[in-house]
C-alpha cells in the first residue's frame, strides 16, 4: 500500500496539530486541527474549507495551511441544525455565538438506520463546525436494509437501436446502471438522448416526460428507458378577419401561414395589424391541450411558442378600430358620428 505524508502548517495568529504531519496508507483518515491564538479566530484552510477541526482521507500528497484572522468584536452568528427523518441532532447548540467559537454537532440514527450526510455533503456524524457565518445544516440518514436498483435502456416500440444512453449521479453515461444501495437513498438519473431524439418514456412512470429525475429508494428497483425520434409539428396561423393583417413566424411571413419545425424548437409569433385594425389577442389549440407560450416582455402583439410533439393552430384575432367625425350643420349645430373603418 502506498504511503503518503500530509503537511499541514499554520500562518499568523494560530496552530495546528503538526504532530500528525508524516506518512500514512493511502486512504487513511487524518483529523486536522486549527486553533487561533487570543483576540484572532481561523478563517479557512488553503483549500478552501472553513472548519477548524476536520477529518481529511488521505489519497495523495496532501499539504494544508490554516490562515487566521482578527477576532471581530461584538460580532454574533446564528447555528441552527435540524434532522430528517429516521434521527435526530443536538438541538440544544442552535443558537447565538461569538464569532470564531467552535460548536460540535451531533447525528444520531435511529435502531434500523445509519447517518448518512450534513447537508453541506459532509459526512462526520460527529463534527466542530467554526461560527464565521450564520450556519444551518440538515442530517440525513439511511436506512440499514439494503435494495437492488436496475435501471435499463431498452428498444421503444418499433425502434431499431437505443438512441440513448443514461447518467446516475453524473456518472459516465451508459445503458445499464445495477447497484445495491441503501433505502432512502436518492439518485439522480438523466435521460441522454442522441441528437435527433428524444425521452418516450419511464417505465416506472409513464407521465413523466423530464430528462433529469430524483428517484428515492425504498424497495428493489427496476426501470426501463425507452426513447424515440423528434417529432416534425407545425404551427399555423389563422388570421380573423383575414384582411385585417398579417403573422410573421420568426421574423418572416410564411406561405399558407405555416411553419413546421421539430419538436421542442421555439418559434416567435408576431401579429402586425393592417390600417384600420388592432390585435385583440390569440387563442391557442393543440392536441396535447398543453402548449409553452410566453409573452415577449411588454410587447402585446408578440409570442414565443414551444412546439410540443403535436401540431399547433394559433387563431390571430383583430378587431377594426373606431372614428368619430365631428360636423358642423348649416345652422351650428355639431352632429357626432361613430364610424367603423
Amino acid at each position: 500500500v502506498s504511503q503518503t505524508p500530509p503537511t499541514i502548517s499554520a500562518g499568523e495568529h494560530g496552530s495546528v496539530n503538526e504532530a500528525v504531519n508524516g506518512k500514512y496508507d493511502a486512504g487513511s483518515s487524518v483529523n486536522i486541527i486549527a486553533t487561533a491564538d487570543e483576540g484572532y479566530v481561523f478563517d479557512k484552510w488553503s483549500d478552501g474549507n472553513t472548519e477548524a477541526n476536520r477529518t481529511i482521507v488521505i489519497s495523495s500528497d496532501t499539504t494544508l495551511a490554516a490562515s487566521f484572522k482578527e477576532k471581530a468584536v461584538g460580532v454574533q452568528y446564528t447555528l441552527t441544525i435540524s434532522a430528517g427523518a429516521h434521527g435526530s441532532v443536538n438541538t440544544a447548540v442552535n443558537g447565538k455565538y461569538d464569532e470564531g467559537t467552535n460548536v460540535t454537532i451531533i447525528a444520531t440514527a435511529d435502531a434500523g438506520y445509519h447517518f448518512d450526510k450534513w447537508s453541506d455533503g459532509n459526512t462526520n456524524a460527529t463534527r466542530v463546525v467554526t461560527m464565521n457565518a450564520d450556519i444551518t445544516l440538515t442530517a440525513s440518514f439511511l436506512s440499514d436494509t439494503k435494495y437492488t436498483v436496475k435501471i435499463t435502456v431498452v428498444k421503444g416500440e418499433d425502434a431499431d437501436e437505443l438512441y440513448g444512453k443514461i447518467k446516475v449521479n453524473d456518472g459516465s453515461e451508459k445503458t445499464k446502471y445495477e447497484d445495491e444501495v441503501y433505502g432512502g437513498t436518492k439518485l439522480t438519473v438523466e435521460a441522454v438522448p442522441e441528437e435527433g431524439y428524444t425521452l418516450d418514456e419511464w417505465s416506472d412512470d409513464e407521465d413523466e416526460k423530464a430528462l433529469v429525475r430524483e428517484i428515492e429508494i425504498t424497495s428493489d428497483t427496476t426501470i426501463k428507458v425507452t426513447f424515440r425520434q423528434l417529432k416534425k409539428v407545425t404551427l399555423t396561423v389563422d388570421i380573423n378577419p383575414a384582411k385585417a393583417g398579417k403573422v410573421l413566424l420568426n421574423g418572416e411571413v410564411r406561405e399558407d401561414n405555416q411553419l413546421k419545425v421539430t419538436e421542442g424548437k421555439s418559434i416567435t409569433v408576431k401579429a402586425v395589424p393592417n390600417e384600420g385594425y388592432k390585435f385583440k389577442g390569440i387563442d391557442v389549440v393543440s392536441s396535447t391541450g398543453c402548449v409553452d407560450v410566453k409573452k415577449n416582455g411588454e410587447q402585446e402583439n408578440e409570442f414565443y411558442f414551444l412546439m410540443p410533439d403535436s401540431d399547433v393552430i394559433v387563431y390571430s384575432k383583430f378587431v377594426p378600430t373606431k372614428t368619430v367625425t365631428l360636423t358642423t350643420s348649416e345652422n351650428g349645430t355639431v352632429e357626432l358620428k361613430n364610424d367603423s373603418v
